[in-house]
């Protein structure tokens, strides 16, 4: 039995509108591909690679650059074909996504489990290091008490390959 997973990084109430041109997405996923914890145990492992970076937002009314509170959730996800259809799912054919929706996959949380965790500082920085070499995709959280324009939380993520003692620079800004 499929349990219905509503994505917690982007709880907060938004509206459905979306920055920049993508079209819109649907209000929940069924996910088709199997997830396969497996292809993706390498992430636990202790690698010599790192990703460092800063993570910006932009705000989906003026297009403006925010700097998410410190503390703001960095996740490294291997790349999978599960991980490639999550992220088409959040993201559609955009960087940065404001729309909630929900995930139906029993499988939800023991992918979410096979990540590298960070957190920005006061300035949207980040690094995480020790990561194996392999293709990521770097997702972070912004959460915002806008309540005059609605935007409570937003994502943005970037796909990246690690080779063997790198230290990959990525801007998540959502472009």
């Amino acid at each position: 039995m499929a349990a219905v997973v509503g994505v917690a990084l982007l709880l907060g109430g938004c509206v459905g509108a979306a920055i920049g041109v993508g079209s819109q997405l649907p209000d929940k996923h069924v996910m088709t591909s199997p997830f396969d914890a497996r292809q993706v145990a390498h992430i636990h492992q202790v690698g010599d690679a790192n990703i460092e970076g800063v993570m910006t937002v932009p705000d989906r009314y003026d297009d403006k650059s925010m700097v998410p509170p410190a503390g703001s959730q960095i996740r490294v996800y291997p790349d999978s074909p599960y991980a490639r259809e999550w992220i088409q799912a959040l993201f559609g054919d955009r960087k940065a996504s404001f729309d909630p929706i929900e995930i139906d996959s029993a499988l939800e949380s023991d992918f979410k489990r096979m990540a590298r965790v960070g957190r920005t500082d006061k300035n949207g920085r980040f690094r995480i290091d020790g990561i194996p070499a392999g293709a990521y995709f770097v997702v972070g959280t912004g959460y915002f008490a806008d309540a005059k324009r609605l935007q409570k939380s937003a994502l943005v993520y970037e796909r990246v390959t690690l080779t063997k003692g790198q230290t990959a620079n990525v801007a998540l800004d959502g472009r």
